[in-house]
């Protein structure tokens, strides 16, 4: 469907991101862009909740009656005491960045990112090993969504190795994959690239130019055909994707990670077809003005 006129009334169905801070997000714009293409009544807007005003917050907004929310840093995790029940994607994750109303005004919490990572690289690769830098939230996400693909085996290096080793025994229980930490040592991280299908870069490392995983890889020793996916897409070209591209390996932006969560939050609120095309371009010319 295209485009309609576009009003706001006391049917219009409300959305929000919420998070500390959202001035900058840019969920609004692409949200509101799919609700227009399929001429749904419905407005996306953004709402700056601090940690200690979660539950206020909450009660406030479900107050008002929004129909959905999008959950960013620094909640993810403390709104699971908010919703009354989860999916298995957030439940597994441990945390929530999607929450849907259901029957008789019931929030259910879901956990995009997983699914949207999946999204990312299902269409350039089946991976068979892959290799992910950082055991947290990210991290946790990627490994869920990997153990429920069945992928073959799975490589997690943290610079607190124990948290690694946490993410990988959890995600061992999912039973369809082998999970094996590692040492944040590139020493020890060579033979491993050599097989890696696919290389996810799930740490903070790059985010706004601050830290450089790109420089720490044994790059002699990566698979010439992975695929490289950085999930941070402040800057758009991380020196990671800068590096693979020089090698002229595949690469999956952040950009790509931000779209399918959000492809997969629409599809959880309205049961339609997230209009991909329209969304990538509203992400681009977004991105492109912010960054």
């Amino acid at each position: 469907m295209g485009a309609v006129d576009w009003g706001i009334s006391g049917a219009t169905g409300l959305y929000a991101v919420i998070g500390d801070p959202v001035r900058q997000s840019l969920l609004p714009r692409l949200m509101n862009d799919a609700f227009r293409h399929h001429g749904i009544d419905r407005a996306y807007i953004a709402l700056p909740v601090a940690l200690n005003n979660l539950a206020q917050s909450i009660k406030a907004i479900r107050g008002f009656g929004f129909k959905g929310i999008n959950v960013t840093m620094p909640l993810k995790e403390a709104i699971i005491e908010c919703v009354d029940d989860l999916t298995d994607e957030a439940r597994m994750v441990g945390a929530v960045n999607c929450i849907a109303e259901r029957r008789e005004g019931l929030w259910l919490g879901t956990n995009t990112e997983s699914v949207g990572a999946g999204l990312a690289w299902q269409s350039i690769l089946q991976p068979h090993r892959v290799f992910i830098f950082g055991a947290g939230g990210m991290g946790r996400a990627v490994a869920v969504e990997l153990g429920r693909r069945g992928t073959g085996e799975v490589f997690i290096a943290n610079r607190n190795y124990e948290r690694a080793a946490a993410l990988c025994e959890r995600s061992n229980a999912i039973g369809k994959t082998h999970f094996e930490p590692l040492a944040w040592e590139p020493s020890v991280w060579a033979d491993i690239l050599a097989e890696s299908d696919l290389i996810i870069n799930a740490t903070s490392l790059g985010i706004a130019g601050h830290g450089d995983l790109a420089s720490q890889i044994p790059w002699v020793a990566v698979k010439p055909s992975a695929v490289v996916f950085d999930t941070v897409y402040e800057p758009l070209q991380t020196s990671l994707l800068t590096q693979a591209r020089a090698r002229r390996m595949e690469v999956i932006e952040g950009s790509e990670l931000l779209l399918w969560q959000a492809v997969a939050s629409f599809a959880f609120w309205t049961s339609k077809p997230a209009p991909v095309d329209i969304m990538r371009r509203t992400l681009r010319e977004s991105l492109s003005s912010h960054y």
